[in-house]
């Protein structure tokens, strides 16, 4: 969230890019909420995910989009699928993912062997 001119939030937009190796395939998709209004089986509170958080919005759809405007104080997620080529050699290979805003770049370095 960055702030106006008069120091109020206002609503930014969020994007999220996969840098890998070209013959890597990458999709980013934005990560959709449904509403869930009771849980709709029998079980006890300790078997039942999200108990506590129901009912509410829960994660399910995903959305081919890479980019997201975000209102104030809220959060969202995006969905990354690598798919490394076929013949992939052993080792140590890095993505990079950024989450960039207007004024702000977020990278974070992922290693996989």
């Amino acid at each position: 969230m960055l702030p106006d001119t008069h120091g109020t939030p206002r609503p930014v937009e969020v994007s999220a890019t996969v840098e890998c190796p070209k013959d890597w395939s990458v999709g980013v998709r934005r990560v959709g909420y449904v509403p869930m209004r009771h849980h709709n089986f029998e079980a006890t509170p300790e078997e039942s995910d999200g108990f506590e958080q129901i009912p509410g919005f829960v994660p399910d759809p995903l959305f081919e989009e890479e980019r997201i405007v975000l209102a104030a104080n809220e959060t969202h997620a995006f969905w990354i699928s690598v798919r490394p080529k076929r013949a992939l050699p052993p080792g140590i290979h890095r993505l990079t993912i950024k989450l960039l805003t207007e004024e702000k770049l977020l990278r974070a370095h992922i290693r996989s062997r």
